[in-house]
């Protein structure tokens, strides 16, 4: 882990609760939680999605959906939500994965295959792909409002999904990366919710 993703690391974990922490831990001791095989089909799919949109219109979309938070909120602004509590508690749990599996990103494995993927250039690409924190976090941040406010569960939806492809075509995630990032959200959200911890 670089110094960069290591401080970052520190700033999530002293948000999060040791009550939280166990469950965590204990969720990726007893679940399957690992990637997908890093095959060429991968490479592919990811190939066939970002030639759908000129260069211009990915980096558009990419940049319009790599912070979200705010558009969660934007959605209902009579709520009173700690959004970044929320995220601290997902974003650790993803990255204790990405730790753990140091998957490395789609344009980094693209030539073990004679490919090439132009990706979308952010600033938080040189940690690990797997699982992909946009997705784990925009699918938590769905369950936790459209369950507190289910009448535009329809909208919460929606923008998650945008998010969730806009990794697919900024070429920075596979598409495993993004479906384990839901399983992985709904693994932690239903603890937390059984254990009433998200409140």
């Amino acid at each position: 882990m670089n110094i960069k993703n290591k401080t970052y690391f520190q700033k999530v974990s002293k948000h999060v609760p040791d009550n939280i922490k166990e469950i965590i831990h204990d969720i990726i001791k007893n679940s399957h939680i690992e990637p997908f095989n890093d095959s060429i089909e991968q490479i592919i799919y990811v190939e066939n999605i970002i030639s759908l949109y000129t260069f211009e219109e990915r980096n558009i979309i990419a940049n319009k959906y790599n912070k979200f938070y705010d558009k969660f909120i934007a959605i209902n602004k009579n709520l009173r939500i700690d959004v970044d509590k929320l995220g601290y508690y997902i974003n650790y749990f993803t990255f204790l994965l990405k730790i753990k599996f140091n998957r490395p990103r789609p344009f980094l494995q693209a030539p073990r295959y004679n490919k090439k993927i132009n990706h979308i250039k952010f600033n938080n690409i040189d940690n690990p792909s797997y699982p992909s924190g946009h997705s784990s976090c925009s699918r938590f941040l769905y369950r936790y409002f459209s369950d507190i406010d289910p009448k535009n569960d329809s909208k919460y939806f929606i923008l998650m999904r945008k998010i969730i492809l806009s990794r697919i075509i900024a070429g920075v995630h596979f598409k495993s990366d993004c479906e384990q990032g839901i399983i992985i959200a709904d693994l932690l959200y239903d603890r937390l919710k059984k254990n009433n911890l998200l409140n």
